[in-house]
């Protein structure tokens, strides 16, 4: 087991270096079809290339956790796909 499993989330120090990152609405309004991930801690979304967070190498949430809004990233990736062939 991790050392880190025991503690709460907010042990890990936080440099605010997500707030540069902040991302702004994309105009379809579907955040992770854009590409932009979500950071639990700072409660934003960023737009920022790897797994991790910038400021503490904690795990970024690039998915939905809602049905409908899984459904519908899926059918704007869809759209995507078949209009770029």
């Amino acid at each position: 087991m991790a050392w880190w499993r025991g503690l709460p989330l907010l042990a890990m120090s936080c440099r605010n270096i997500c707030v540069r990152h902040r991302a702004t609405r994309p105009t379809d309004g579907i955040r992770y079809a854009a590409g932009q991930k979500r950071c639990r801690i700072c409660d934003i979304f960023i737009t920022w290339m790897g797994p991790n967070r910038p400021c503490c190498n904690y795990r970024l949430r690039t998915r939905s956790r809602l049905m409908k809004y899984k459904i519908k990233t899926v059918r704007v990736a869809y759209v995507d796909m078949r209009s770029s062939n």
